[in-house]
């Protein structure tokens, strides 16, 4: 039974080696979203390009976002800020970046995974416990003595 509880353990440890190995590689996602988000930025408002302005424009209204870093993209290329930066129904700008609002959603549910699996393994490290307690309170008496 020990070898088991032993088993279990090592698996907890496997389950947080591979949650921190997993958010270093959401920050190497980081890095290649921002430089994408980027280049979709450089070449929005230019000819030929009409499906990066599209995905550009679907990925601000429905991100709530505006450009990579925020309203500055636009206005750093000289470039009028896109009707897709702006709230149809109150006319407000959106502020933020794409690149912001993205990570912050993935960050989000990488966090919500996160506790799911550490209260899983909780849920399953006291049933083991009490497992173990009743099979030692269960092996030490002599329930079968005559």
């Amino acid at each position: 039974m020990l070898s088991l509880l032993l088993k279990v353990l090592t698996a907890y440890v496997a389950f947080a080696v591979k949650v921190f190995e997993l958010w270093n590689v959401i920050s190497q996602f980081e890095d290649v979203l921002h430089q994408e988000i980027n280049r979709y930025v450089d070449l929005y408002s230019q000819p030929g390009h009409d499906q990066i302005a599209n995905t550009m424009d679907h990925l601000q209204q429905f991100g709530r976002c505006c450009g990579a870093n925020g309203t500055i993209d636009w206005a750093t290329r000289e470039v009028e800020i896109p009707h897709s930066c702006i709230n149809g129904y109150t006319g407000e700008r959106y502020l933020r970046g794409c690149n912001e609002e993205i990570m912050f959603l993935y960050r989000v549910q990488f966090g919500m995974l996160t506790s799911v699996g550490v209260l899983v393994a909780l849920e399953l490290l006291i049933g083991l416990s009490c497992t173990l307690c009743l099979w030692r309170s269960i092996d030490t008496k002599d329930t079968y003595k005559y």
